[in-house]
C-alpha cells in the first residue's frame, strides 16, 4: 500500500487523458454523454456515501494505507454487497470521466485500474483484515464478492 487509491485514481484519469490526446481514432460522438457521465458520478457519490455512513456507524477506520488498524468489521449495508464499495466508487468515477473524454482507447485504464487495486491496495487490505478478524473475515469473503 504504498500509493493511496485516490492517487491511483488520478494517474488511472492522466493516463485515460494521455491517450485520448494520442489516439484520436479511438473518438466516439455519444448523444447523451453528460447523461451517463454524470449517472455514473451520482452512482459514485451514492456509493461512497453509503460506504462512509457504514464506516462511521461502526467507529471503525477509513484510512485505506492503515486497514491494520481497523476496530471491526463492516459488514452490513453496501457491504453486503461488495467488499469494496468505496474502490467500486472510485471505478464508477473513472468510468465517468472516459465516457466524458469519448474514446473507446481509453477504457484501456479500467481493467489496469481494476488490476493495479487488486494488487496494491486490496489484497494487503485483505490480508491485515484477516489477521485482525480471522475467521469472521473469511465467512464473510465466501459470501460476499471482491468488488460486486
Amino acid at each position: 500500500m504504498r500509493l493511496p487509491p485516490l492517487i491511483i485514481l488520478a494517474l488511472a484519469m492522466f493516463l485515460s487523458s494521455g491517450i485520448d490526446l494520442l489516439i484520436e481514432q479511438g473518438r466516439y460522438e455519444l448523444v447523451y454523454t453528460d447523461v451517463v457521465a454524470g449517472t455514473l458520478l451520482l452512482l459514485f457519490v451514492v456509493i461512497e456515501g453509503f460506504a462512509i455512513a457504514a464506516m462511521r456507524k461502526a467507529k471503525t477506520t477509513m484510512n485505506p494505507m492503515r486497514p491494520d488498524a481497523a476496530s471491526h468489521l463492516v459488514t452490513g449495508g453496501i457491504f453486503s454487497s461488495s467488499r469494496n464499495p468505496m474502490y467500486l466508487g472510485l471505478l464508477c468515477a473513472l468510468i465517468a470521466y472516459i465516457v466524458y473524454l469519448q474514446n473507446y482507447f481509453s477504457l484501456v485504464s479500467v481493467p489496469l485500474f481494476v488490476l493495479v487495486m487488486n494488487h496494491l491496495q486490496i489484497k494487503p487490505e485483505e490480508i491485515a483484515l484477516q489477521n485482525i478478524f480471522g475467521d469472521e473475515y473469511e465467512a464473510y469473503c465466501k459470501d460476499v464478492r471482491r468488488w460486486v
